[in-house]
């Protein structure tokens, strides 16, 4: 009898074998990928600081940061502002405040949620303070919230707490910030249309989370007159790790591709900013603020002659909004939006929070509200009609891809890319012989591609398929050896490489694929490039016939097939299993992708004829594209099939 242990063995063989034999396939030396990545990540994170020398060239480059913030978060040209239909919920009353559930729409049908804070008796105009919210398991009910809240309204100030949303859309590039960003900005609409509110007076302040979107509220509001960033502001490098990543809130789609938090800060001057941060054991990354971010602010304050109205505070504390960060927030807000004297601090009134059930029964039904969805669907809409007009030139839209994507120039030529055979010999696939080449490709500086390229055995030279497969080369070559081997059989030669973040390539690939967000690199854009490289690579090949080339995508890479034939015409494409719509989920993440068009947009950039389509559950809008070979199955076809096919394309058959 077999004891527990032999037949859980017995059990994990058939994965182990499976592994043994994919990792035969490794091309990289162990560590050489996480080495790669650490320094990728190095340069692509490294702070680009605040980009003028000067106060004219400041005053120039300060608008095209706010633009490119916007765009980043889908919010670029400004949405309309639809009437703020304000609705409130149940109130709590105590000696000197009152706390309202109050809603007001920000998107057409959604309706953005917080809680009032206003003093008793309520005397205006009075300065007010929008209060932005961190990652505190209660949200806008959080202790730590409602004592600043509290405290604001006791000190004579109305103090509005937005709840935060997060929601994402990829496709639209709509992240969570752009919704939290566009209901903190009607928050100020709806500050401005209460009657009791000075709105020229209005401050902003929130810590961790809600310090980042007082951040962009600073960057993009000219209506904050003060603000107070709390355990916040650094340079993105700081929080954006190989090791981990922050919240998706953080990852706003593009958003380093030409700016950093810093430059953000520095568009709010001259109106006056106090940045709270970290020191000692337990600080977070604030704790290199005033060495790494708080010169380049202070720089831009200098040349606007307004260098008494920012500073910082550092206090050796942990992630959190003490009371002693509170009281140094609430003399600042006194100084600017009432006039009082300059203080390090003043009083936080007593108090005592409401539990969590009080405040959740203030909540109310608002009519129309239709939530997040009426939100994402607004922002598809007006992002949309930002992609060229559908009789427009091919080339605007292909231009439009590739610099959406961040591809160079070089990395859309067809000149011949850095590669490596780091060894060589004859192997048996499937019964079929074939000279195997383990090769490292340069996809872009500082990152290897790794691939093997299986050459059959021709005196001229062949045609060459590229391959590619969320599973990765090892898998790829073990599970569809016979039909790899077909291609071979065909005179075909074949290059299956693994893409980011796949295969080799899989080292932290969660983590690496929300950075890569923030980089304005999405998967799609990084495996585009990936694949593109291959192309040139085998092109390059003596053995290979340049004009002979394939591009096929196994699985939701067949969307990276699709990108690379519509970046580079003429490439025989075939995506066996290409999803419906990008928004469906399909795809490898294509940040703001609605701009340049969907995938039937995007399929129809490819070469006539030179498209093959199966598996598509929605053929309507491929239906009619002059690049499909043939008008596209909707039942899945097999990979097998779906070689042969290229085979004989490639054949001229």
């Amino acid at each position: 009898m077999v004891p527990p242990a032999g037949l859980a063995l017995l059990a994990a063989l058939p994965a182990l074998q499976a592994q043994e034999q994919a990792d035969r396939w490794t091309v990289l030396p162990e560590g050489r990928v996480q080495r790669n990545a650490e320094a990728y990540h190095t340069r692509w994170a490294a702070p680009p600081g605040v980009k003028a020398a000067s106060r004219a060239e400041w005053e120039q480059r300060r608008e095209a940061v706010r633009q490119h913030v916007l765009d980043s978060l889908a919010l670029w040209p400004l949405p309309e502002r639809p009437d703020l239909d304000v609705h409130y919920g149940g109130e709590i009353r105590r000696p000197g405040y009152v706390i309202r559930r109050v809603y007001w729409q920000t998107f057409p049908g959604f309706y953005a949620s917080g809680y009032l804070y206003t003093p008793e008796p309520l005397v205006g105009p009075l300065p007010a303070i929008l209060n932005l919210h961190g990652h505190w398991a209660e949200g806008a009910k959080s202790p730590v919230v409602q004592d600043r809240c509290i405290g604001e309204a006791l000190r004579g100030y109305v103090a509005l707490c937005v709840d935060s949303v997060h929601a994402e859309d990829y496709y639209s590039g709509l992240t969570p910030m752009t919704i939290m960003q566009w209901d903190n900005m009607r928050a100020v609409d709806l500050l401005q249309s209460l009657p009791y509110v000075d709105a020229s007076r209005i401050g902003c302040t929130g810590c961790s989370g809600g310090g980042q979107q007082a951040m962009f509220m600073m960057c993009l509001d000219d209506r904050i007159a003060a603000a107070v960033p709390v355990c916040l502001v650094s340079e993105f490098r700081r929080i954006i790790q190989t090791s981990f990543a922050h919240c998706y809130c953080n990852h706003v789609a593009g958003l380093l591709r030409d700016t950093d938090e810093p430059e953000m800060c520095a568009v709010f001057a001259p109106r006056p900013a106090l940045y709270i941060c970290l020191s000692g054991p337990e600080a977070d990354w604030t704790q290199w603020f005033p060495q790494e971010g708080y010169p380049d602010i202070a720089r831009a304050y200098g040349w606007l002659g307004a260098t008494e109205a920012v500073g910082y505070r550092q206090y050796e504390w942990h992630h959190d909004y003490s009371l002693e960060m509170r009281q140094a927030m609430y003399a600042f807000m006194d100084h600017w939006l009432k006039g009082a004297p300059a203080a390090d601090r003043a009083a936080e009134p007593p108090h005592e929070t409401e539990s969590v059930e009080a405040l959740a029964a203030l909540d109310v039904e608002v009519p129309g509200n239709r939530g997040i969805p009426a939100a994402i669907e607004e922002v598809r809409r007006r992002r949309d009609h930002l992609r060229a007009a559908p009789d427009a030139a091919p080339e605007a839209s292909r231009a439009a891809l590739g610099d959406l994507f961040g591809l160079t120039p070089d990395e859309l030529s067809e000149s011949p890319v850095p590669a490596r055979t780091l060894r060589s010999e004859v192997v048996t696939l499937a019964g079929q012989r074939a000279r195997a080449e383990w090769v490292s490709i340069l996809s872009e500086p500082g990152v290897e591609v790794p691939a093997v390229l299986l050459l059959p055995d021709a005196e001229e030279p062949v045609p060459a398929a590229v391959v590619a497969s969320p599973e990765g080369k090892g898998a790829l070559l073990e599970s569809q050896g016979p039909a790899l081997a077909d291609l071979l059989q065909c005179r075909v030669a074949v290059l299956a490489v693994d893409v980011r973040y796949t295969g080799e390539l899989s080292w932290q690939r969660d983590v690496l694929r929300m950075n890569g967000i923030v980089f304005g690199r999405p998967p799609a854009a990084v495996g585009t490039t990936d694949l593109l490289a291959a192309v040139r690579y085998v092109a390059q090949r003596p053995e290979v016939d340049a004009k002979r080339l394939a591009v096929v995508g196994l699985g939701e890479y067949g969307a990276l097939a699709v990108f690379a034939g519509a970046l580079r015409p003429g490439l025989r494409v075939a995506a066996p299993e290409l999803g419906p719509l990008c928004a469906e989920g399909r795809a490898p993440t294509a940040c703001h992708l609605v701009t340049v068009g969907d995938l039937p947009e995007i399929v129809a950039l490819c070469g006539p004829g030179t498209v093959s389509l199966s598996g598509v559950p929605q053929a309507e809008p491929y239906a009619d594209l002059a690049s499909l070979s043939r008008p596209p199955a909707q039942e899945p076809q097999p990979v097998p099939a779906c070689l042969a096919e290229v085979a004989m394309a490639l054949q001229g058959g």
